[in-house]
C-alpha cells in the first residue's frame, strides 16, 4: 500500500471514530443526563469538537505532510449534476433541452465508437474485448441467472 493510501484510511477511520463517539452520547447518553436540554446540546458539542476532534487528531497524527500529485479531473460531475441543478433552478424546460442534449451527445459518442471501434487499440489488441472473452461473458451460466434474476425482480416491482 502506498503512504497516500494509508494516510486515507487513516484520515477516514479518524473521521468515524469521531462522529462515532459523538453519535455514541448522542444516542446512548443524553438522555440519561439530568440537565437542561441547551446543556445537553452544549455539551454534545463539547464531545464532538473537544473529545472527537482529540481523538482523530491523535489518530492522524502519522499523516505524511508531503503533498501527493494532483491527477486530472473528471468533468463529469460538473455535467452531470452540477449544472443540471442549477438550470432546475431557472426553469424546467431548459434542464429538459439541456438533459436532452446530453442524451444526444452520448448517442453521438456511442455512434462515434461504433464507426471508429477498429481503431480502437488497448493493450496493443485491436477493439476493446477479444471475441473469447465475450464468448466466456455471454456463456456465464452466472451472468444468465444474474440478468434473469434482475429482470424478473423488475418485472414484480
Amino acid at each position: 500500500m502506498c503512504d497516500k493510501t494509508k494516510d486515507l484510511g487513516r484520515t477516514t477511520f479518524g473521521i468515524a471514530i469521531m462522529f462515532g463517539i459523538y453519535w455514541m452520547y448522542s444516542y446512548f447518553l443524553e438522555e440519561y443526563i439530568p440537565i437542561a436540554d441547551s446543556l445537553k446540546s452544549l455539551l454534545g458539542l463539547v464531545v464532538l469538537y473537544v473529545i472527537g476532534l482529540g481523538v482523530f487528531v491523535l489518530i492522524t497524527k502519522k499523516v505524511s505532510v508531503q503533498k501527493y500529485e494532483k491527477k486530472k479531473i473528471s468533468l463529469s460531475n460538473f455535467f452531470g449534476s452540477i449544472i443540471i441543478q442549477s438550470l432546475l433552478n431557472i426553469s424546467m424546460i431548459v434542464a429538459g433541452i439541456y438533459s436532452m442534449l446530453l442524451m444526444l451527445s452520448g448517442v453521438i459518442g456511442l455512434i462515434m465508437f461504433i464507426v471508429n471501434k477498429k481503431k480502437v487499440v488497448i493493450d496493443g489488441e485491436p477493439f476493446f474485448i477479444k471475441k473469447g472473452t465475450m464468448k466466456e461473458i455471454f456463456s456465464n451460466k452466472g451472468i444468465w441467472f444474474y440478468m434473469a434474476l434482475t429482470l424478473i425482480v423488475m418485472i414484480i416491482k
